[in-house]
């Protein structure tokens, strides 16, 4: 028998608990709360590092055109950059200014247009923050447009504007290429009474904003999900009992259906998969509740048909959630032991409610899965071709302290991404394979939570959104070089300073 909790069952269904105690469909967030730091992880760019050194303020001595990552001092408890930035071209390192000398910039009314890219020359150098534009605190070597605000029409480059106004509350987000050498980018919209849903902004082949569109309308509180393998959106409903998990069309060819991955509806929030083996194809959904579980989800043989895949997550298939078994041997170490599957959803729920409680987001990376509990501060790795499973914490920020993580996911090539919520100065922030940590672009303007981190096809685009004000930027470098990566869909959350929030179960 496992060694797990007794619930009660106030609904009588054999459910388990389906209520939490704490969480609330507000869109309102509760500073008392801990603050989450979202996690959409991109590695990027070919460096040399060297292992050795924090960063040195003196002059410094160049030798080549290929950009040294120097780290910001790392932060005790949460991504706050106190230091020189890495050096990243032949000039003489320019200090990151003090925010005491920062005057704060202005809220631009209407989005800017214009890029300049000066080629030819490395002038990116993530963590100096030394310019100032649009509301933002930008490395040495980015700049930034502002291309939509919630509540208006999106500006296109022709000079028209969209015929809706661009979705409140922009959250998760992906990117998807056309064969014209376009792209667009998904954007869900998290917001309660059936006025969520997703928009979608199209992109020309140079990056121009085309056309804007709401694609999934009538839906409440769509939070996280993520791209299928046959270039779908998932868009996950995070409303107690009642939501469900969507699969969008980016293009609009084809109308938004409702999976099966949601089953009777709970308070969904991020997707992933597994199809290492096409013959059986794995989908998994978190739960985002004191008892939420994880689910994986496989179709029936009969099912699979990788001609017309949609089809695989309207069908017949076997439904179930994850039980962790902690090791506890004598000589076992802690958050280590083996994991397996159950078909009963208040099993999965026990699991979830003694070790995972309030699972995020979620991604599938070279056999290994990974997860965070927002309420215990860790990220879980389950192995999938083992069954074993082991847990790190994330109170000083991903992967901290767990280089050989960060340098198989990455391929020892490169920084790890993400954004964060939380107060003054969110933005968006990278870890190197050694651990070391940076910060990429911050705002002293717009506060709480940086969402929706994703790249354009070519690595050009970077787009990251202020949920809170409504606002979504595209981030390039001067250069014209490109934010070359890939991305790995988790979450990190960190806790008040003062001791507040919902740390614990």
């Amino acid at each position: 028998p496992l060694d797990l909790p007794v619930l009660m069952d106030p609904s009588g269904d054999g459910e388990g608990i389906t209520e939490d105690p704490v969480e609330t469909q507000s869109m309102v967030m509760d500073d008392s709360i801990q603050e989450e730091v979202t996690t959409n992880i991109i590695t990027t760019g070919k460096v040399e590092v060297e292992p050795s050194s924090l960063p040195d303020t003196s002059s410094p001595t160049f030798t080549s055109d290929e950009p040294t990552l120097s780290p910001t001092i790392e932060p005790s408890v949460g991504p706050t950059v106190v230091s020189a930035a890495p050096i990243m071209t032949e000039t003489p390192i320019i200090q990151k200014k003090p925010k005491t000398e920062q005057s704060n910039p202005k809220p631009p009314k209407e989005p800017t247009t214009s890029v300049t890219f000066t080629k030819g020359k490395i002038t990116y150098r993530p963590g100096d923050l030394t310019v100032s534009m649009n509301g933002l605190l930008l490395s040495a070597g980015l700049t930034a447009q502002m291309i939509a605000k919630s509540g208006n029409p999106v500006m296109y480059s022709n000079g028209k504007t969209s015929d809706s106004d661009f979705h409140p509350a922009p959250d998760f987000g992906g990117v998807f290429p056309l064969e014209n050498g376009g792209w667009i980018y998904a954007s869900n919209s998290e917001v309660d009474k059936g006025k969520g849903g997703v928009g979608a902004i199209t992109f020309g082949s140079q990056g121009q904003v085309i056309r804007y569109e709401k694609l999934l309308k009538g839906t409440s509180m769509n939070c996280g999900g993520g791209r299928t393998p046959w270039d779908t959106w998932i868009s996950c409903e995070e409303v107690n009992n009642e939501g469900h998990v969507w699969e969008v069309d980016p293009t609009g060819k084809n109308k938004p259906r409702k999976t099966v991955l949601g089953g009777q509806g709970g308070r969904f929030e991020s997707f992933s998969y597994d199809i290492r083996n096409k013959d059986y194809p794995r989908f998994y959904v978190t739960e985002d509740k004191f008892n939420g579980a994880l689910r994986r989800f496989t179709p029936n043989p009969n099912e699979i048909n990788w001609d017309n895949p949609s089809e695989m997550l309207y069908g017949e298939g076997t439904m179930e959630y994850l039980v962790l078994l902690p090791d506890k041997s004598v000589n076992a170490t802690k958050g280590q032991g083996t994991f397996t599957w159950t078909k009963h959803l208040k099993v999965g729920r026990e699991s979830a409610m003694e070790l995972f409680p309030n699972v995020e987001g979620i991604d599938v990376s070279d056999g290994e899965l990974f997860f965070v509990s927002k309420r215990l501060q860790e990220m879980t790795i389950l192995n999938l071709d083992t069954s074993e499973y082991r847990t790190i914490s994330t109170v000083r920020g991903l992967f901290d302290g767990k280089p050989d993580q960060i340098h198989r996911i990455t391929h020892g090539d490169g920084l790890l991404f993400f954004t964060e919520e939380g107060g003054v100065d969110a933005g968006v922030h990278a870890r190197d394979s050694q651990g070391r940590f940076y910060t990429i672009l911050e705002s002293p303007v717009w506060k709480d939570e940086t969402t929706g981190l994703a790249f354009s096809p070519d690595k050009i685009h970077m787009y990251v959104a202020y949920q809170a004000n409504g606002l979504l930027f595209d981030v390039t470098r001067t250069d014209g070089l490109a934010f070359d990566g890939r991305s790995i869909n988790a979450k990190f959350h960190k806790m008040e300073l003062n001791g507040g929030g919902n740390g614990g179960p």
